[in-house]
């Protein structure tokens, strides 16, 4: 089915076709309109091509952790330890880990997301529920000195009772500390005008973060969720997917080609900016402040993207880290819907240490 949009952007306006399709693989990806307030900076991108694969991969990912946390599958189960580092505590050697409830609800919530449009709980402002807003550069975020004067909620500048200007780091030294006892760095400032939509007025919020470029060369995107501003107001989270995201990976999309070999990487399939899109989603949908709160990040750093040191963490991390949850939606992806073609014979592999092997279920 066909769906046009038209979102009015100020006294411009842009249309965008998008197609909102069932896949033979699970549930249908909502429209993108549907889940996301979309930033006019995306109006070339191919956004619910992203929405349709990270649907297919959560869905599958979602199978085949349940299936491995309830010992149902062997290979769900070889997935929970070689992409999730799964192993047993040496003091419960032989037994699996008891509780694989994290993984569970980080896939179920980024599917529920993803196919039927629910939001985290923290997406709340002015006491309604709010779609994230999403970018597809970083031209609409304002880089500013933390001594600048600034900007509050409503756009007007910061003063004091008597009329003198209050800086950046004066008004939001709260979020600024926070920032600090986190990342162990001064944070840099970036204002964002967000325009009014349905769910909310006009209004500007501060994002802190450790650049003052958001999107340099070799930055893919980043996530910043709901969170409450020092002057009590729960801003709406911001997706920023930067352009080099829709060109990185080794794959145009999701199943292009087939594995031919035992032993292949998932590298090699890795979907353009599907890859980005939800890594940015593994940090955004689990978050639910006001229900069992999972704060998914890159704990993987500095290879958060590479295959090797993610299936090198060890359980606890690698379950709060959102690239690992990325490679095992591909792995179980590739397992369930595209077998590999070696030799001219059809095969099913698993990837569950990220390289292609053939499962032998047999004694």
């Amino acid at each position: 089915m066909h769906v046009f949009n038209f979102l009015i952007f100020g006294v411009q306006s842009w249309v965008v076709q998008t197609v909102h399709a069932a896949s033979p693989n699970g549930p249908p990806g909502s429209n993108v309109f549907d889940i996301f307030d979309v930033d006019q900076s995306c109006v070339s991108r191919d956004l619910q091509k992203l929405v349709n694969e990270a649907t297919e991969m959560a869905y599958a990912g979602s199978l085949i952790v349940n299936q491995g946390a309830t010992g149902q599958s062997l290979p769900g189960v070889a997935y929970l330890y070689g992409l999730f580092g799964a192993a047993a505590a040496p003091d419960d050697e032989g037994t699996r880990p008891k509780d694989f409830s994290t993984l569970q609800t980080c896939f179920q919530r980024t599917l529920n997301f993803l196919a039927y449009g629910v939001q985290p709980s923290g997406n709340v402002f002015n006491g309604k529920t709010v779609k994230p807003r999403l970018y597809c550069d970083d031209s609409s975020f304002q880089h500013q000195a933390r001594q600048a004067q600034a900007t509050q909620l409503d756009g007007q500048l910061a003063t004091d009772g008597n009329g003198d200007p209050l800086s950046i780091e004066l008004v939001y030294s709260s979020d600024f500390l926070d920032f600090i006892e986190k990342n162990a760095a001064f944070p840099e400032p970036h204002l964002v005008n967000i325009p009014q939509t349905s769910d909310h007025p006009a209004f500007s919020q501060y994002i802190f973060t450790d650049r003052a470029q958001l999107c340099a060369p070799g930055r893919y995107g980043q996530t910043f969720r709901a969170q409450t501003h020092s002057g009590g107001e729960n801003p709406v989270p911001i997706i920023l997917l930067c352009p080099d995201c829709f060109s990185y990976g080794n794959s145009p999309s999701l199943g292009f080609s087939a594995p031919t070999y035992v032993g292949q990487s998932l590298d090699d399939f890795l979907p353009k900016g599907t890859n980005t899109f939800l890594h940015e989603l593994f940090h955004f949908a689990p978050w639910w402040p006001s229900a069992n709160a999972i704060f998914t990040g890159d704990p993987a750093y500095p290879q958060k993207d590479d295959l090797a040191g993610v299936t090198t963490l060890l359980y606890d991390k690698a379950s709060t880290n959102a690239q690992s949850y990325v490679y095992f939606g591909l792995a179980a992806w590739y397992s369930l819907y595209k077998p590999a073609n070696i030799n001219g014979q059809s095969q099913t592999l698993v990837f569950n240490n990220g390289y292609g092997e053939i499962l032998y279920e047999g004694p």
